[in-house]
This record gives C-alpha cells, sequence and structure tokens, in this order.
C-alpha cells in the first residue's frame, strides 16, 4: 500500500508583502507547477524559462529569492548561480534539481541550498523559510538597470564551463 507524505501546512494570514520568488527552469510545466504551489503559500512568482530571462527578470524586478534548476541549456544553473552571486551577493539562492548526482560539489557549493525534485513539498517549503529573513527585512538589491562588470561575468564563465567539462567526464 502506497503512503503520502503529509500535506503541508497553509501559512496564516500575514500583514507583511508577500515574498517574491524567481523560479528558472527550461521545463514549462515544472515552472506552472512550482509557480502555482508557492503562491498557494503565499509567495510571490516570477518564472523564467532560460538563465538569460531569469537575469532579465532579476535586473527589472525586487526578488527576495532564486530558485533555479541545474540542467539547461545555454546557461546551466551553475553559470546562472555564479552571476547571480557576483551581482546580489546578498540573494539566497536554492538549486532544485532531479538529477543531484549531475551536480559537482563547486556548484553546490555556490548556493545558499540544494533540494531534488520528487522530495516531499514540505522541504521545499522549509528551505526557503530557512532562506529567507523572518522579520520582514529584504535582501539587499541592485538598482534596475546596473549591469555586472565584464569581468565577473568572465570569471563565472569560466566555473560554468569547468563544472560542465567535469560532469562530461564522469558522464
Amino acid at each position: 500500500m502506497a503512503t503520502r507524505s503529509p500535506q503541508p501546512s497553509i501559512p496564516p494570514e500575514s500583514s507583511e508583502p508577500a515574498k517574491c520568488l524567481l523560479c528558472v527552469d527550461d521545463h514549462p510545466e515544472v515552472l506552472s507547477i512550482m509557480g502555482e504551489f508557492l503562491r498557494v503559500f503565499g509567495y510571490s512568482v516570477l518564472t523564467a524559462p532560460s538563465g538569460q530571462r531569469g537575469l532579465q527578470l532579476l535586473h527589472r524586478n525586487p526578488v527576495d529569492a532564486v530558485i533555479l534548476d541545474y540542467e539547461m541549456p545555454k546557461m546551466d544553473g551553475a553559470e546562472l548561480a555564479l552571476r547571480i552571486k557576483s551581482g546580489w551577493p546578498e540573494l539566497p539562492v536554492l538549486m532544485f534539481t532531479g538529477y543531484p548526482a549531475d551536480v559537482p560539489e563547486e556548484v553546490r557549493r555556490s548556493v545558499n541550498a540544494f533540494v531534488v525534485k520528487g522530495e516531499p513539498a514540505d522541504k521545499l517549503l522549509q528551505t526557503l523559510r530557512n532562506l529567507l529573513p523572518a522579520d520582514g527585512r529584504s535582501v539587499p538589491r541592485k538598482p534596475a538597470g546596473e549591469v555586472d562588470g565584464s569581468r565577473s561575468r568572465r570569471k563565472s564563465r569560466g566555473v560554468a564551463a569547468a563544472s560542465r567539462r567535469k560532469v562530461r567526464r564522469t558522464a
């Protein structure tokens, strides 16, 4: 007989504005389900189907945390995480992937938290609660339109490329 994990509890109403999460994943169905799920639990959610689109949204919108996939075409989660951390070092980044064995240790260290797709929903919600400031403070943000220096972009590309080479060698 199959067992179901307990349903996550819905948070009480709060007078604080909803925390805004940016979810980046190249699978539209994952973005849709995650967006709806997180909205039920009181979050405001922006979704992006690529790393490049995620960076665009991040430059234009106040965001309290980023949830990103590792395996994405063009700009993978490793490069995206490094670009985010170079421009917004205080912004929490959670990697949410279905292939944890593919993620090199140095990439895991570049993010604040790591959750495997398929784990109980409570794990994702608890990880988000642990990452986000509970006292109503927001994460410091870069002014809209400010662009990262080319040096930090070159560094993030180099580290991300190295992680992709490492994954290919182990595959």
